[in-house]
């Protein structure tokens, strides 16, 4: 399972967390503790982009890939800040 909180912005900040489980499928996303997805997949790769932020926007690419290893990466404005 994949599980991982973090938080984007300097002065505007949001916490964004994210649970996936590759055996199940089901993927959650959570920003400031609202849920803004909550799906299953079961592909070999997804890739979510969110825009996070009224003044001060920022950019969060999530991906998340493998079948039996999970592995995820997390981009902010295009730099990596999370990778498994």
């Amino acid at each position: 399972m994949v599980e991982y909180r973090f938080n984007v912005g300097e002065q505007e900040k949001h916490e964004i967390y994210i649970r996936w489980s590759e055996w199940s499928g089901k993927l959650i996303v959570d920003l400031d503790g609202k849920r803004i997805v909550d799906t299953y997949f079961w592909s070999f790769k997804k890739e979510l982009e969110l825009d996070v932020g009224k003044n001060e926007k920022h950019r969060v690419k999530i991906i998340l890939k493998g079948i039996f290893i999970p592995k995820a990466e997390v981009y902010v404005d295009n730099k990596l800040v999370y990778s498994t």
